[in-house]
């Protein structure tokens, strides 16, 4: 009896489903690039094969009453290359921030949320 209540409340989240996200208009502020142990990013280049090296991506959002600050490791392929002014859309889910982008959606680690002001630029 044990197992069957440990099962039944193991599964009950998945059950429940996804909660509904609140998306609110954006626009990147800034976003940069850098490679793993400092070294300079280089983009990726069909014609010298795939690059798998680890990438750290960090992007500036401005959602209005709020200026997120987020970031995601992903591989070179991966970027969003997201240019400065591109509106799109965010919503929060914990301490993820979803974003909406041409009909598709990434998530990435929120770092910082603070209020209005503006964003560093880039290095």
């Amino acid at each position: 009896m044990r197992i069957l209540i440990y099962f039944v409340v193991a599964l009950a989240p998945m059950w429940a489903g996804k909660k509904a996200l609140s998306w609110e208009p954006a626009k990147v502020e800034s976003s940069f690039y850098q490679m793993h142990h400092g070294a300079r990013f280089v983009p990726y280049n069909p014609d010298l094969g795939t690059n798998t090296a680890s990438v750290h991506e960090s992007i500036y959002i401005d959602a209005g009453e709020w200026l997120y600050h987020v970031s995601r490791e992903v591989t070179p392929r991966g970027i969003l290359r997201l240019a400065d002014q591109t509106r799109i859309e965010v919503a929060v889910d914990g301490k993820t921030l979803v974003m909406r982008i041409g009909g598709k959606q990434y998530s990435a680690k929120i770092e910082q949320k603070s209020r209005g002001g503006t964003a560093p630029s880039r290095r």
